[in-house]
């Protein structure tokens, strides 16, 4: 009898380019962060449809002391991707990666037909995934006695909300993107961040296809370090993502400098720039990390930063490469 399936996968580390920005953020070169692709979307099913295979090979099995989870001939992957927002290109993306993988595969694993059903992270009008869809989302999948399998979430810690829910349901949680490091590992600067605390099975059903955010903290110190940076002030947003990633950076640049000198949070009100910009100012730091995800008043406050700190250079991690299309930021005055 099959008790719970799991997923060893061997992270790889992709990297970005900034593309041109009116603003003045300046990160030379690459900073590895997460990537959503075709490609990255179709390495996830194959692992989906070994489980299904094991599955079927387990369906006449009475003898355990719990029942199959999938009776028929038809299993459900459930995947939960952002529709709207700084994401749904991506999401578009690794949809089509997923449903293409399932294609090469006949649509078939083992004795069963699998069946995609595609839910959305986000409501219109929204930057980012909310809670209460993501939640919904899980919770679907979960109730539902076919699903054998979650592809989600997507990226920027939207795992946290569904994986406690997939767990106590005993599925196989397989993210293409989400980088937040405390999914797999306590990261650096939150102590109380245990995954663990997302397993109220005792057991992990999580793994995912990219490196943890912890990556892109060490390389942005590393990257600043590396330029003389002596003193590292971070601002970053109020999002779980720019939260806990803002903790590693000020973690690792303790621990092997720049050494830390301000952390500063954009709460996305733009009449609170100056204040902030000023504090940042009266540290003197001589490199600015920004930890979060591009939105309204980021030009702002990057515009803000190089006006009160000339020539002082700004790290930023993969966030703020996001774009929705729909709600474009402005170019910095």
């Amino acid at each position: 009898m099959l008790r719970r399936t799991i997923a060893r996968i061997t992270a790889f580390s992709p990297g970005q380019s900034p593309p041109p920005v009116s603003t003045p953020i300046r990160t030379p070169g690459k900073i590895p962060g997460s990537s959503q692709s075709p490609a990255v979307a179709a390495k996830l099913i194959p692992l989906v449809l070994a489980a299904a295979a094991l599955l079927s090979g387990c369906l006449g099995d009475e003898g355990g002391d719990r029942a199959p989870r999938v009776r028929g001939g038809t299993a459900v992957v459930y995947a939960s991707l952002p529709e709207h927002g700084v994401s749904a290109a991506a999401a578009r993306a690794a949809e089509a990666g997923a449903r293409l993988a399932l294609d090469d595969a006949g649509g078939r694993a083992g004795e069963l037909r699998i069946r995609l059903v595609t839910l959305t992270s986000t409501l219109p009008g929204e930057r980012l995934w909310t809670p209460a869809r993501v939640s919904s989302n899980a919770e679907r999948a979960a109730d539902d006695p076919r699903t054998i399998a979650y592809l989600g979430e997507l990226d920027y810690g939207a795992s946290a909300v569904s994986v406690p829910l997939t767990n106590e349901a005993r599925l196989l949680q397989l993210s293409p993107g989400d980088a937040l490091t405390s999914l797999t590992l306590i990261p650096p600067g939150r102590p109380r961040s245990d995954p663990r605390r997302l397993w109220p099975t005792g057991e992990r059903n999580f793994a995912r296809l990219v490196p943890t955010d912890l990556l892109q903290a060490e390389t942005l110190v590393r990257r600043a370090a590396a330029r003389g940076a002596e003193r590292l002030a971070v601002v970053f947003d109020q999002e779980v993502y720019g939260r806990e990633l803002a903790a590693q950076i000020v973690s690792r640049a303790r621990r092997d400098g720049p050494e830390p000198v301000r952390s500063e949070e954009y709460r996305g009100r733009v009449d609170e720039i100056p204040d902030l910009v000023r504090g940042l100012a009266e540290s003197s730091p001589d490199a600015v990390a920004y930890a979060g995800v591009a939105g309204p008043g980021s030009g702002r406050l990057m515009a803000a930063i190089d006006a009160q700190l000339p020539g002082v250079p700004v790290y930023a991690t993969a966030g703020v490469l996001a774009r929705d299309p729909a709600a474009p930021i402005p170019v910095a005055p």
